[in-house]
């Protein structure tokens, strides 16, 4: 699906992976012969893209979503630009996740996505998450693994979620997991 839309999009490639996760690498023959009968071997490392025509951001975003493929970033945008925001991102990027990847393989992508979960979160300082996300005021990512939609906002976004209905799953102070309920006898 991606490459049919790859012209319209005009995107920039780069590299996704956890970076609280062991070191990106290519897979080898071992992963193959020493997965148990039956299973295929876990790919922990992704291609990313940046669609670099913004207008077609909404359609790649809605067609590749659903299938634990897509994260959308929000940036706010200075004087100088989404374009200049981006690359700065990018830029930011390769400087701070770069060093965390072992194989050559992976080295010297346009930008550096970080894979974020409820897991990783844990994992991670706050001075290490700040650094990965860079500008970005919004991260929302789809972790198709664990289930999971993670949300990440450096504004309180509770209000929000209360308008929508939702409710928080913590209890306390600071983050915590929200859920929509749904109600099964409505259609």
């Amino acid at each position: 699906m991606f490459s049919s839309y790859a012209r319209r999009w005009s995107p920039t490639m780069g590299f996704a992976f956890d970076p609280t996760g062991p070191a990106p690498r290519t897979l080898e023959l071992s992963d193959l012969m020493d997965a148990p009968w039956g299973t295929s071997p876990k790919i922990y490392d992704r291609s990313a893209v940046v669609v670099s025509n913004v207008e077609q951001t909404e359609e790649a975003y809605c067609l590749m979503s659903g299938c634990g493929l897509a994260s959308l970033f929000f940036f706010a945008v200075d004087a100088s630009g989404l374009s200049a925001t981006i690359d700065r991102f990018m830029s930011n990027s390769r400087a701070t996740l770069e060093p965390l990847v072992a194989s050559n393989a992976f080295k010297h992508h346009n930008f550096y996505l970080p894979l974020l979960s409820a897991d990783s979160l844990v994992q991670a300082g706050a001075k290490d998450l700040a650094a990965w996300i860079g500008e970005v005021e919004v991260y929302c990512r789809e972790v198709f693994e664990d289930q999971e939609v993670l949300l990440l906002a450096r504004r309180d976004w509770e209000p929000v979620f209360r308008r929508l209905e939702m409710r928080r799953l913590g209890a306390g102070e600071g983050s915590a997991a929200w859920m929509i309920p749904l109600d099964s006898t409505e259609g």
